[in-house]
Protein backbone atom coordinates (compact mmCIF):
# COMPACT_ATOMS: atom_id res chain seq x y z
CA UNK A 1 0.00 0.00 0.00
CA UNK A 2 1.22 3.49 -0.90
CA UNK A 3 2.17 5.60 2.13
CA UNK A 4 -0.12 8.73 2.58
CA UNK A 5 2.29 11.26 1.67
CA UNK A 6 3.05 9.81 -1.43
CA UNK A 7 -0.42 9.82 -2.52
CA UNK A 8 -0.62 13.70 -1.73
CA UNK A 9 2.65 14.13 -3.21
CA UNK A 10 1.05 12.46 -6.51
CA UNK A 11 -2.08 14.98 -6.40
CA UNK A 12 0.38 18.21 -6.52
CA UNK A 13 0.06 18.65 -9.60
CA UNK A 14 -3.53 18.10 -10.61
CA UNK A 15 -4.07 20.64 -7.65
CA UNK A 16 -2.01 23.01 -9.56
CA UNK A 17 -3.83 22.72 -12.42
CA UNK A 18 -0.71 20.95 -14.44
CA UNK A 19 -1.46 18.46 -17.29
CA UNK A 20 -0.15 15.25 -16.35
CA UNK A 21 0.71 12.47 -18.95
CA UNK A 22 1.24 8.71 -18.47
CA UNK A 23 3.11 6.70 -20.72
CA UNK A 24 0.59 4.05 -22.39
CA UNK A 25 1.50 0.76 -23.49
CA UNK A 26 -0.42 -0.90 -26.48
CA UNK A 27 -0.61 -5.02 -25.62
CA UNK A 28 -0.32 -6.90 -28.41
CA UNK A 29 -2.49 -10.57 -27.80
CA UNK A 30 -1.39 -13.14 -30.44
CA UNK A 31 -4.46 -15.16 -31.67
CA UNK A 32 -4.11 -17.47 -28.96
CA UNK A 33 -4.69 -15.12 -26.16
CA UNK A 34 -7.21 -13.15 -28.18
CA UNK A 35 -9.55 -16.15 -28.05
CA UNK A 36 -8.77 -16.76 -24.52
CA UNK A 37 -9.64 -13.15 -23.32
CA UNK A 38 -12.90 -13.49 -25.38
CA UNK A 39 -13.82 -16.98 -23.61
CA UNK A 40 -13.02 -15.01 -20.26
CA UNK A 41 -14.86 -12.33 -20.59
CA UNK A 42 -17.66 -14.42 -21.96
CA UNK A 43 -17.62 -16.42 -18.81
CA UNK A 44 -17.51 -13.46 -16.46
CA UNK A 45 -20.12 -11.70 -18.32
CA UNK A 46 -22.10 -15.38 -17.64
CA UNK A 47 -21.65 -15.24 -14.17
CA UNK A 48 -22.83 -11.57 -13.44
CA UNK A 49 -26.38 -12.56 -14.88
CA UNK A 50 -28.77 -14.95 -14.87
CA UNK A 51 -28.71 -18.37 -16.88
CA UNK A 52 -31.87 -18.02 -18.24
CA UNK A 53 -31.36 -14.61 -20.10
CA UNK A 54 -27.93 -15.62 -21.43
CA UNK A 55 -27.07 -16.44 -24.79
CA UNK A 56 -23.98 -18.30 -26.25
CA UNK A 57 -22.34 -16.27 -29.11
CA UNK A 58 -20.16 -17.87 -31.63
CA UNK A 59 -17.72 -16.50 -33.62
CA UNK A 60 -16.92 -17.30 -37.20
CA UNK A 61 -13.44 -16.19 -38.53
CA UNK A 62 -13.30 -12.61 -36.49
CA UNK A 63 -15.72 -11.48 -38.65
CA UNK A 64 -19.49 -12.65 -38.02
CA UNK A 65 -20.86 -13.34 -34.69
CA UNK A 66 -23.71 -16.03 -34.69
CA UNK A 67 -26.00 -17.60 -32.32
CA UNK A 68 -30.13 -18.48 -31.02
CA UNK A 69 -32.30 -16.57 -29.10
CA UNK A 70 -35.68 -16.82 -28.50
CA UNK A 71 -38.08 -13.69 -29.77
CA UNK A 72 -41.72 -13.04 -28.61
CA UNK A 73 -44.14 -14.35 -25.93
CA UNK A 74 -44.18 -17.90 -25.93
CA UNK A 75 -40.48 -17.16 -26.98
CA UNK A 76 -39.91 -18.25 -30.59
CA UNK A 77 -36.00 -19.73 -31.26
CA UNK A 78 -34.06 -18.02 -34.00
CA UNK A 79 -30.56 -17.77 -35.17
CA UNK A 80 -29.35 -14.44 -36.30
CA UNK A 81 -26.46 -12.79 -36.85
CA UNK A 82 -25.40 -9.89 -34.61
CA UNK A 83 -24.71 -6.84 -36.32
CA UNK A 84 -21.63 -5.35 -34.45
CA UNK A 85 -21.63 -2.25 -36.51
CA UNK A 86 -25.50 -0.95 -34.93
CA UNK A 87 -27.45 -1.08 -31.53
CA UNK A 88 -30.30 -3.11 -33.64
CA UNK A 89 -31.04 -6.79 -34.23
CA UNK A 90 -33.35 -8.08 -37.52
CA UNK A 91 -35.55 -11.02 -37.45
CA UNK A 92 -36.24 -12.34 -40.84
CA UNK A 93 -40.27 -12.78 -40.88
CA UNK A 94 -39.93 -14.60 -44.61
CA UNK A 95 -38.12 -18.00 -45.08
CA UNK A 96 -35.57 -17.80 -47.85
CA UNK A 97 -35.75 -20.11 -50.50
CA UNK A 98 -34.35 -23.44 -49.45
CA UNK A 99 -33.42 -22.46 -46.03
CA UNK A 100 -33.97 -24.76 -43.06
CA UNK A 101 -34.00 -21.78 -40.37
CA UNK A 102 -36.76 -20.97 -37.99
CA UNK A 103 -38.82 -17.81 -39.10
CA UNK A 104 -40.53 -15.33 -36.55
CA UNK A 105 -44.00 -14.82 -36.71
CA UNK A 106 -45.55 -11.16 -35.11
CA UNK A 107 -48.63 -12.79 -35.62
CA UNK A 108 -47.86 -15.74 -32.87
CA UNK A 109 -46.33 -13.73 -29.75
CA UNK A 110 -48.70 -11.67 -27.75
CA UNK A 111 -45.50 -9.14 -26.91
CA UNK A 112 -44.80 -8.00 -30.31
CA UNK A 113 -45.75 -3.80 -30.95
CA UNK A 114 -45.52 -2.54 -34.44
CA UNK A 115 -43.73 0.73 -34.95
CA UNK A 116 -43.61 1.12 -39.04
CA UNK A 117 -40.43 2.51 -39.54
CA UNK A 118 -39.33 1.52 -43.00
CA UNK A 119 -35.60 0.50 -43.07
CA UNK A 120 -32.63 -0.35 -45.72
CA UNK A 121 -29.37 -2.08 -45.28
CA UNK A 122 -27.04 -2.57 -47.58
CA UNK A 123 -24.43 -5.43 -46.67
CA UNK A 124 -21.19 -6.73 -48.10
CA UNK A 125 -23.46 -10.18 -48.61
CA UNK A 126 -26.65 -8.19 -49.72
CA UNK A 127 -29.61 -5.95 -48.94
CA UNK A 128 -32.04 -6.38 -46.30
CA UNK A 129 -35.04 -3.94 -45.77
CA UNK A 130 -38.00 -4.72 -43.55
CA UNK A 131 -39.91 -2.48 -40.65
CA UNK A 132 -39.03 -1.34 -37.66
CA UNK A 133 -41.00 -2.98 -34.27
CA UNK A 134 -40.52 -4.31 -31.32
CA UNK A 135 -41.10 -7.61 -29.06
CA UNK A 136 -40.71 -7.30 -25.34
Amino acid sequence: MMPMHAVWLSLLPLAAGELVRFPLKKLELNYQELLESIHLGAENRAQLGSSSGSVVINDYMNAQYYGEIEVGTPGQKEQVVFDTGSANLWVPNKKPFLSGHNVYSHKSSSSYHANGTVFKILYGSGPVSGVYSADD
